[in-house]
C-alpha cells in the first residue's frame, strides 16, 4: 500500500493550490473594495473638494450646490455612473445626518484617486 505524505516539502501541488487560492482572494478583495476613479477633469476635482468642505462643515446649502453640480457632470458624461453613485450615497448619508461617516467615506474616495 502506498504511503501519502502531505508535508510541505513533499507536496508542491498542494502549495501551488494554496497559493492560487490566496491570490484569488486578494484579487477578489481588490475588485469588490475598489474605489471608483473621478477621471481627469479639474472641475470635478474642485467640486469634490467643495463637497468635502460642505460635508465637514455640515453646510446643507453647499452640499446641495455640490449635489447639483455633480448631477450635471453625470448628465454631461463627465463622470461615470459608478462614481456618481458612490458620491450620491455619500451625499445622502450626510443629508440624513451622518456627516462624520460621510466625511470619512469621501476622504477615502479622495485618497484613493490615482496620481493624487
Amino acid at each position: 500500500m502506498a504511503k501519502i505524505d502531505a508535508s510541505p516539502g513533499k507536496s508542491p501541488g498542494l502549495w501551488i493550490a494554496g497559493l492560487a487560492l490566496v491570490i484569488a482572494c486578494v484579487v477578489a478583495i481588490r475588485i469588490f473594495t475598489s474605489v471608483p476613479q473621478l477621471g481627469g477633469d479639474e472641475e470635478v476635482f474642485k467640486t469634490v473638494d467643495a463637497l468635502f468642505t460642505a460635508v465637514t462643515s455640515q453646510d446643507r446649502l453647499a452640499l446641495d450646490r455640490c449635489k447639483q453640480q455633480l448631477a450635471a457632470f453625470q448628465q454631461e458624461g463627465v463622470i461615470a455612473g459608478n462614481v456618481a453613485a458612490k458620491l450620491d450615497s455619500i451625499i445622502l448619508q450626510a443629508e440624513q445626518g451622518g456627516w462624520e461617516v460621510a466625511a470619512k467615506r469621501l476622504y477615502s474616495v479622495m485618497l484613493a484617486q490615482r496620481g493624487g
